[in-house]
């Protein structure tokens, strides 16, 4: 089971590629679906079944969602929500309850903060670039194009309103449905139902996992009376803006502007202490919610329209309300930037800092709170817990540099259109955030400097392990009759020395992923203090009172390296704000082409959308407006999918008796379901694991039982996964759902202390960037005789054994207990010379141990 189309997932022979015509789908829908050989593989025994479960239409199936790259950032602080630390099961302390009620309040209320600096940064383009300032620049004469430009200003306001409308048409839609309710998690005695064995190591099992935060059409509507209540400031902000006496619609201007602005705080507050989402509540609270939020949602509305009809009634608008700043070349014309952009932006800025510490504080309190949980090496917290607010951080960077990207295309696209002497301003806010992606620019170019430095004195010794695994000698300097071994290996082999090279290069590249978490706690950390030298900055350019104009800081002595570290300089300036500027208009190109190009492109598709294989395997908490989750019906429609192979009930909650089950089955029960998950398919395994009606003390009854509605034994399930990222991303970075003990509860159950009887084999590969270990850790690779630490589940609590010898097979099968590294490339079949190229993280199918391990799961 795999995101991968079935026709790959069903090759069998690396040179014999299926078609659409080779396969049949057997099961499923439009979206998901089971799948099978038109004509049966030739490594298929009689009586096997092979089928490929694919999931991939729901992340990447039609061109809309090529458009969902643009909430990465949106999707990178809901994951955050589920990195939070704390304890796995129902049980918590009253003191970690609540700090995680700050927590996952404060991650909540960032969110939307995010929306609407997306939306203002959209209104920078449409209602100052387009609307505002374009519309006050001479046309073919010395006369402004449109002298009178509230019309424009009505339609941005009114375009722009629309966008979070779109994203929550096109990506906020309800998660893809589920079909009849399975259930599992949940006990039932009355009925003589067991319940999920796995509940109090992980949250995997909790139902409000499968159906999300019931508040989340609550959230919506906030998120859009933020954005309007914004939007609104705008509006009164032109109002304010007109010259002359006009004391009232000064007024007037300023009592919409606070009325805007108290409605989008309130907004805020409701969205941040709108409650915990996995709470269990009364229909009438979350009636009352929902009402509250759509009164929110009204008033945002009429003060928005307030604002549209205050710009209607506006006379005189003041072309020079705001004078240009120096990055205007000098004799150019024009309005200058729209009253009220900078001063929203820099508010938004400044209320996303102060946010963005109470949700590290409340996160490192959290972790110290719950700092004896889960310290079992190897699957230690990445970042000892803080790994949510680090995510946070990051995505808020990005989505501001996303915002900043379309204001600099915006200002691009329209400045083509502009005469020469001519010139469009944006507040300095922009150009302090193009220089502080400047310096980020600068720490991307020094981790891959470090990246490059580190492989260089790295690779003789990974060389070495190369030539140790693929059983390689090195070449002798004078090869001669006398040196039969050394030639005979590589001849054998068929490894030349440049292959071992690349094959070395992709043993480092792989290895990257294990050190990830310092680059992100970096960059997180960069942009963190950016940020905050940036409203630093601007703070000082509100107490000069320049109007947010890049005109340079004024304020006093010590705080004029605050205005060096962000600059906002022109173009001409600083080689930051211009490399910023670049990156940035590079990123706004990048992201275009992408989604032109995934449009027509469902192979490009499925790789760019490969990201929301891991963001959207989680429900909906912290952000509404994220590609809905795949999560609820892949689960369910995988463990029908394991009933159904066993002759099982999928619902015996709603069925009384066996006679009364409804639900399909296979016409002939079989004895064991084998699992072979990829990649992200392995943690799909283990959420439907945790969900099923297992009896782990079970056996083999001497008389087969006909009762539809009983649990699953042991021994008719196994597992094989490959390309698994269980232990080094999710149980570190998602330790309350999964974690040592889960994955310990598992091995237990299949066995995996004794790689004899396992009935779970993982796979890995040395060249793999993604995957990697499930059960073992510390393998040394440049010795010859290989050894690893395995995790053993023997007894209640799991243990990792000390340095074991592994071992080595005839083929280069390197045997770690129940964990098999596999040689990348392999050898055809273990022993010719032909090889196979570096497959790195895909065709594992395709490599000769697995047919070996499949034949060991099936016994």
């Amino acid at each position: 089971m795999s995101g991968t189309p079935a026709k790959e997932m069903l090759q069998t022979e690396l040179d014999e590629p299926l078609t659409d015509a080779d396969i049949v789908q057997v099961a499923g829908d439009g979206q998901t679906g089971f799948f099978r050989r038109t004509e049966p593989a030739s490594t298929v025994e009689p009586g096997d079944v092979l089928e490929a479960y694919n999931w991939g239409q729901l992340t990447s199936g039609t061109w809309i969602k090529s458009l969902w790259l643009l909430l990465v950032p949106f999707g990178m602080v809901n994951a955050a929500h589920f990195m939070l630390p704390g304890s796995p099961g129902p049980k918590s302390t009253r003191s970690e309850t609540a700090w995680r009620a700050v927590a996952e309040g404060a991650l909540r209320g960032f969110g939307l903060i995010m929306t609407v600096t997306l939306t203002v940064t959209a209104g920078e383009a449409l209602i100052d670039l387009v609307a505002w300032q374009w519309t006050g620049l001479p046309g073919s004469g010395t006369e402004a194009r449109f002298p009178d430009p509230r019309g424009w200003l009505i339609g941005g306001l009114a375009v722009t309103a629309l966008i979070p409308v779109a994203i929550l048409m096109f990506a906020g839609r309800r998660a893809p449905a589920a079909g009849e309710p399975v259930a599992p998690v949940a006990a039932h005695p009355s009925k003589g139902l067991p319940g999920s064995y796995f509940s109090e190591h992980t949250h995997l099992t909790d139902r409000a996992f499968d159906v999300g935060d019931p508040d989340i059409p609550t959230l919506r509507n906030l998120h859009l009376a933020g954005c309007w209540a914004v939007l609104g400031v705008l509006g009164f902000s032109v109002l304010g803006s007109t010259p002359g006496p006009t004391g009232t619609a000064h007024g007037w201007s300023r009592a919409g502007i606070v009325c805007c602005a108290a409605a989008g705080f309130a907004a805020l507050l409701l969205t941040t202490f709108i409650g915990d989402p996995h709470r269990q509540d009364g229909v009438t609270r979350r009636k009352t919610i929902r009402v509250i939020g759509v009164v929110v949602l009204c008033i945002s509305l009429g003060l928005l329209v307030c604002g549209a009809v205050a710009v209607a009634l506006t006379e005189h608008l003041d072309p020079g309300a705001h004078a240009t700043s120096p990055t205007t070349p000098a004799g150019s014309v024009g309005r200058g930037f729209l009253p009220g952009t900078a001063g929203v932006s820099v508010w938004l800025m400044v209320t996303a800092a102060i946010v963005l510490v109470l949700i590290s504080a409340a996160a490192a309190i959290l972790a110290f709170v719950t700092r004896d949980v889960y310290t079992f090496d190897p699957f230690r917290r990445y970042l000892a817990g803080l790994t949510g607010p680090v995510l946070a951080s990051i995505g808020g960077f990005l989505g501001v540099g996303f915002g900043a990207a379309a204001a600099y295309g915006g200002r691009q696209l329209v400045s083509a259109k502009v005469a020469i002497g001519h010139h469009l301003d944006l507040p300095s806010v922009y150009t302090r955030i193009a220089h502080a992606w400047g310096i980020t620019l600068v720490g991307l170019l020094i981790v891959a400097a470090v990246l490059a430095v580190w492989r260089m004195a790295r690779r003789p010794t990974l060389v070495d392990a190369v030539r140790i695994a693929h059983n390689v000698q090195p070449a002798p300097a004078n090869p001669s009759a006398s040196t039969p071994t050394s030639k005979g290996l590589r001849r054998r082999r068929d490894l030349t020395e440049s292959m071992i090279g690349r094959v070395a290069d992709a043993w480092f590249t792989a290895r990257v992923k294990f050190h990830i978490q310092w680059i992100f706690l970096g960059f997180a950390a960069l942009g963190t203090v950016l940020t905050g030298f940036t409203v630093a900055a601007l703070w000082i350019d509100q107490i000069d009172q320049q109007g947010y104009r890049c005109e340079g800081s004024r304020g006093p002595d010590h705080w004029r390296i605050v205005g060096a570290l962000v600059s906002c300089n022109s173009y001409a300036g600083p080689v930051f704000v211009a490399a910023g500027s670049l990156l940035l208009l590079g990123l706004g190109a990048g992201l275009v082409y992408l989604g032109r190009r995934s449009l027509a492109d469902s192979s490009l598709r499925r790789s760019v959308n490969v990201v929301w294989d891991v963001i959207a395997f989680w429900p909906r908490a912290a952000h509404p407006l994220v590609p809905p989750p795949y999560t609820a019906k892949a689960v369910d429609q995988l463990r029908r999918r394991i009933y159904y192979f066993l002759g099982l009930c999928a619902a015996p909650d709603l069925h009384i008796t066996s006679a009364t089950c409804t639900c399909a089955v296979a016409p002939e029960p079989i004895r064991r379901v084998v699992l072979a998950a990829h990649s992200q398919g392995s943690l799909l395994v283990v959420a439907a694991l945790a969900g099923l009606r297992l009896d782990p003390d079970a056996t083999p009854p001497a008389v087969p039982s006909d009762d539809r509605r009983r649990a699953i034994r042991p021994d008719e399930i196994a597992v094989l996964t490959f390309g698994s990222q269980l232990q080094f991303a999710y149980a570190r970075a998602f330790p309350r759902y999964v974690n040592v003990d889960l994955l310990g509860s598992l091995g237990r159950i299949f066995d995996i202390a004794d790689p004899d009887r396992s009935r779970w084999i993982s796979l890995l590969r040395e060249t793999d960037p993604i995957g990697g270990q499930v059960f073992t850790t510390h393998r040394t690779w440049d010795c010859e005789v290989p050894t690893s630490s395995r995790f053993t589940a023997t007894g209640k609590i799991p243990i990792m054994t000390k340095a074991v010898p592994d071992v080595v097979t005839a083929s280069g099968v390197r045997k770690c207990g129940n964990e098999w590294r596999l040689l990348d490339p392999a050898p055809s079949d273990g022993e010719n010379e032909v090889r196979k190229p570096i497959l790195a993280h895909s065709g594992y199918f395709l490599d000769p141990a697995w047919e070996l391990a499949i034949a060991q799961l099936k016994t």
